[in-house]
């Protein structure tokens, strides 16, 4: 069920012209990396065409919170008393998303150790919604090092994406706040001998948020460390454990957007600065054969404790002083092939945060729940 006021959201010409360059840019990328001529087949054992693969993606969804409202703002937008710029229709929506997916087994270096590429891009849309839809891009490299070492690196770029509506205190009107994400790590992954069945890796990673000109005091740089350890039990059976550290620095902050006497409960104010621990377990099982199929079964379970680092007093930044997340997310992942070279399955999973404050109105405001369900599908060209 979709929870709406009735208000209508048709695309912006904006939207319009950013799917088309988005199309023509997937053509573009497909074209450059079609095999090459047969010539240079002839001269080389490696070509693009043994090598590269290409996917298709899909993905068709339901998101009951996407905005990740709390039960007060959810309250608050049905009864259209949420103050908002942004034309929204619904805090729950139907989600679809398009991509591609290139993987390159990239050429021996030297003559020695094989190593390879992979990059997605996608395009996600929210009906109804479409101040929401994004770009997804991202990148991933892994090469030999020594026997049973490796060396890897990944990146994520988001170039646009809604956050919520806030008021902006130095033209004291409420506008839309969007961001810019990026994420880039490099790390080693080792199987030691010793231990058979298992895996180590580490990475570094660091990250930044920058947000439109109107509220460039929430912009944030960060870094921290991954830590995974997986272990297979058996063929059919492996549990993987991850662990994550991060500090996050406000650097937008100047100090001076402090809150002392100011009422505004759609407003932010103070030091955003941060940290944050994350402990996640996936249980994947690859079942025996069902319609003739063998389907790949995951579990897995989230936790993130986000403790927020503001010197300024309680009356100076109400909104992070003292204030603390338990993030929490279970979800259940079943994939296998479908027919021919299309493989897929569905997808759910529910996801809580709650907060503790000494200011009860940031527990509330901050406080949400949501949970998703959909399918996921990959169609091989080649």
């Amino acid at each position: 069920m979709i929870h709406s006021r009735g208000r209508g959201s048709p695309l912006s010409d904006d939207c319009q012209h950013g799917r088309s360059s988005l199309a023509f840019a997937l053509a573009a990328l497909f074209l450059i990396l079609l095999p090459g001529q047969p010539a240079f087949a002839k001269k080389s054992s490696w070509t693009f065409q043994d090598q590269l693969r290409i996917h298709v993606l899909y993905e068709l969804g339901y998101d009951s919170n996407y905005l990740e409202f709390s039960d007060r703002d959810q309250d608050r937008f049905v009864d259209n008393e949420l103050n908002l710029a942004t034309d929204i229709e619904s805090y729950d929506a139907l989600v679809q998303s398009a991509g591609l997916k290139f993987h390159l087994r990239t050429p021996k270096l030297f003559g020695w150790r094989n190593g390879g590429l992979t990059y997605s891009i996608s395009y996600q849309q929210y009906l109804n919604n479409s101040f929401n839809d994004r770009a997804v891009h991202s990148l991933f490299f892994t090469h030999d090092l020594i026997n049973r070492a490796d060396i890897f690196g990944s990146y994520l770029y988001i170039p646009s994406r809604y956050l919520r509506d806030y008021y902006d205190r130095d033209y004291g009107a409420v506008y839309a706040c969007d961001f810019q994400y990026s994420l880039g790590g490099v790390g080693l992954r080792y199987s030691p001998k010793m231990v058979k069945g298992l895996r180590l890796s580490a990475r570094y990673e660091s990250y930044t948020i920058y947000y439109n000109p109107r509220f460039t005091e929430y912009d944030t740089q960060g870094w921290g460390y991954r830590l995974d350890a997986r272990y297979r039990i058996s063929s059919d059976l492996s549990v993987t454990g991850i662990f994550k550290k991060r500090l996050s620095d406000n650097v937008g902050f100047d100090g001076t957007a402090q809150a002392a006497g100011v009422e505004l409960p759609d407003a932010e104010y103070g030091d955003g600065s941060n940290g944050e621990d994350w402990f996640e377990v996936v249980l994947s099982y690859d079942t025996p054969k069902i319609l003739k199929r063998e389907w790949d079964v995951s579990l897995s379970a989230r936790f993130r404790h986000r403790y927020y680092t503001s010197d300024l007093s309680l009356a100076d930044d109400p909104i992070h002083r003292g204030r603390e997340h338990l993030h929490s997310r279970y979800g259940l992942e079943i994939a296998g092939p479908i027919v021919g070279n299309l493989e897929g399955g569905p997808v759910v999973d529910y996801e809580i945060r709650s907060t503790d404050s000494p200011i009860q109105y940031v527990v509330r405001a901050k406080d949400f729940s949501t949970w998703r369900a959909g399918l996921v599908l990959s169609y091989k060209l080649w």
